[in-house]
């Protein structure tokens, strides 16, 4: 009779061994689905961060950085620059958009910025940032020559590109900058 005892308390404690795993097991499950909705949610929180982010610091017609994002730049390139370095600032108004938006509307005002803007972009080198700071103006920061010189080719380049005129609705339009 004492072995059928300890045979059933053998037992009782396993029923109570395996109930108590039941229970880890289902707590286990338990985490690892709070660990998968925390990646959720964490990787949610990433790519809405990343749209405010760029939200704050992008011009959203042009997605050229905008005034905000220039200013930190600027602050940063003027904060790191050595002895000997040289950086220029260019700042290009678009004298024309008013006239252009008075007279044939805001999206051919809005044609024209794209258009001045892919221009820009086209024709600037890796040492060069480029940003819309106003409705109706750019900067652009140049970096890394050698010689004044060599920065008013660039810019003579520069300025041949954006005074080609533009076309819209079948009118031809020359940029006055």
């Amino acid at each position: 009779m004492r072995i059928t005892k300890e045979k059933k308390k053998l037992f009782d404690d396993n029923k109570k061994l395996y109930s108590r795993v039941q229970k880890m097991d289902g707590l286990v499950k338990e985490a690892i689905q709070s660990k998968e909705n925390l990646n959720t949610i964490h990787d949610e929180l990433k790519d809405r961060y990343e749209q405010v982010n760029k939200i704050a610091y992008t011009d959203t017609l042009t997605d050229l950085p905008n005034q905000q994002q220039f200013t930190d730049l600027l602050e940063g390139v003027m904060s790191t620059m050595r002895d000997g370095e040289k950086a220029a600032l260019t700042v290009v108004k678009v004298a024309s958009y008013d006239r252009i938006t008075n007279a044939t509307g805001h999206i051919a005002g809005d044609d024209l910025i794209l258009d001045f803007s892919q221009r820009l972009k086209a024709n600037l080198t890796e040492d060069d940032f480029l940003a819309r700071i106003g409705t109706d103006e750019f900067a652009i920061i140049s970096q890394n020559f050698e010689m004044s010189s060599e920065f008013e080719t660039r810019l003579n380049s520069l300025y041949r590109v954006i005074k080609a005129p533009y076309s819209t609705g079948g009118r031809e339009i020359v940029p006055v900058i």
